[in-house]
């Protein structure tokens, strides 16, 4: 609903990742999700940060064909 809000999504997946120590395979579930308008792009370039930073492979799930081609976008 908020920036502060992908900003604590960035800080709880940063810390857990940096607690491993190397890059790691996630699996994301994005059933039930939700982007307040406006909030698209920041929370995509968060995404895009955190991969670079630290998975080596992402799968992400969706059960809506609406959320899957966002995600797509995501990358």
């Amino acid at each position: 609903r908020h920036a502060a809000d992908i900003d604590a999504i960035r800080a709880a997946v940063s810390a857990q990742c940096e607690a491993i120590g190397r890059r790691i395979d996630a699996v994301v579930n994005y059933d039930g999700f939700q982007i307040a308008p406006g909030l698209e792009d920041a929370y995509a370039a968060m995404v895009q940060r955190l991969a670079d930073r630290y998975y080596a492979r992402v799968t992400r799930y969706a059960a809506s064909g609406f959320v899957k081609a966002r995600l797509e976008r995501i990358g």
